[in-house]
């Protein structure tokens, strides 16, 4: 208990909103493609080349790898952000944000592949 209870007093607020937001984005892409995944057909386009030609089908459960990317960034920088917290919080802020931002990136993807 008392393990927690540091845990949580080194984790400030803005760190705490930024996680939050990451993990309720990453838990959006989540419910999205498995809420989407019975109206797909079995194989679908899942990469496009840079002139937007498709270069790849995969079947449709192979989706699930954008939130997979997304939880595991959010568990590589939100890990890294607590390890440095305390030595370097701009540093820790800008782990998570980018976490944020990965995750946006990654609702972006999973519209644009499903529709």
């Amino acid at each position: 208990m008392r393990r927690l209870t540091a845990v949580i007093q080194r984790i400030d607020l803005l760190f705490a909103a930024f996680l939050a937001a990451a993990a309720l984005i990453d838990g959006a892409v989540w419910a999205y493609v498995a809420v989407r995944q019975s109206i797909l057909p079995d194989a679908l386009p899942i990469h496009y080349n840079a002139a937007g030609q498709v270069d790849r089908i995969g079947l449709r459960e192979q989706l699930f790898i954008l939130p997979a990317i997304g939880l595991l960034t959010l568990a590589a920088n939100g890990g890294l952000a607590y390890a440095i917290g305390r030595r370097e919080p701009p540093l820790a802020y800008l782990l998570l944000a980018v976490s944020v931002l990965v995750q946006l990136l990654l609702v972006g993807a999973a519209i644009q592949l499903v529709h």
